[in-house]
């Protein structure tokens, strides 16, 4: 990572110094913030039924013969990780709101908190 910061640095901005510099200011910034390099992941201790992840992904499947593109459909709830995938011709409007109905459905209720993954790009009206 260090390494990445130091080349963008030279590549983006004519950046003089050495990659040592770097290293010594990102070891002192760690400092002065109170970041530690050993933690790289924020604990989520999620409530029962509160909270599920949506998106969407790509797969292909034989139908009738034929190599077909599906998209799929994904809730998960984020308390059991229990997870609902359903497959889909195209992303659109009534695919959207027939995974939530079966989801909700699956689940045996609506979560308060529904969490997307980059949605303005997946449904199209």
């Amino acid at each position: 990572m260090l390494v990445r910061v130091f080349n963008r640095l030279k590549q983006e901005h004519a950046f003089q110094g050495s990659e040592t510099t770097v290293r010594r200011y990102v070891r002192e910034a760690k400092l002065r913030l109170g970041v530690s390099g050993r933690e790289v992941f924020i604990p989520s201790d999620p409530q029962t039924g509160v909270e599920a992840e949506v998106d969407w992904g790509n797969c292909i499947a034989i139908l009738g013969g034929v190599e077909t593109r599906l998209k799929l459909f994904c809730m998960r709830s984020k308390f059991s990780g229990k997870h609902l995938v359903r497959c889909y011709p195209c992303e659109r409007q009534q695919a959207f709101f027939d995974g939530h109905i079966k989801g909700f459905s699956f689940f045996g209720g609506v979560f308060p908190v529904l969490i997307y993954d980059n949605l303005t790009n997946k449904v199209r009206l």
